[in-house]
């Protein structure tokens, strides 16, 4: 797994809030047991954590590094603040964050909100681009850790 890009790699809030959900304990193995999906809806993700901006907004942060989360339920962390490592847990073919913004804290009967990012960096192979304001997609590498502007 080290010799991903991104294995290791911080994990930021996106937003301010509470912690409303974490899973930690689950291996990078890039194994997936469909069954899991019975005791809890977030199974796929492997590990995560779930952050309720306390707007009817939820950021959603899965396959996160086994045994990297720095925060706990009903924590209130800040915007920027790291809260994990990316990983490989769950239904993962490689290491990658799985990030969504939502309407809710659980997997089912929530819907995804657009999701908009301020001053971070896109890699595109050898080259950077500096984004102001934008969206991320999937696929696309980013670090915003080193964008000079937090």
């Amino acid at each position: 797994m080290e010799d991903y890009y991104s294995f290791g790699a911080p994990v930021y809030a996106a937003g301010a809030g509470r912690v409303a959900f974490v899973q930690d304990g689950k291996a990078d193995d890039r194994k997936f047991n469909p069954a899991d999906l019975a005791a809890d809806e977030r199974a796929y993700a492997g590990n995560y954590i779930v952050i309720d901006h306390l707007n009817g907004e939820f950021s959603w942060f899965g396959h996160i590094k086994q045994g990297s989360s720095r925060v706990k339920v009903g924590q209130t962390v800040k915007q920027g603040e790291i809260i994990a490592a990316i990983g490989a847990a769950g239904s993962s073919l490689f290491p990658h964050l799985h990030y969504e913004l939502r309407n809710g804290g659980g997997a089912k009967e929530v819907e995804g909100l657009p999701s908009y990012f301020t001053n971070f960096k896109r890699i595109l192979g050898s080259r950077v681009m500096n984004v102001k304001r934008g969206q991320v997609d999937t696929g696309d590498i980013v670090d915003w850790q080193n964008s000079g502007k937090k």
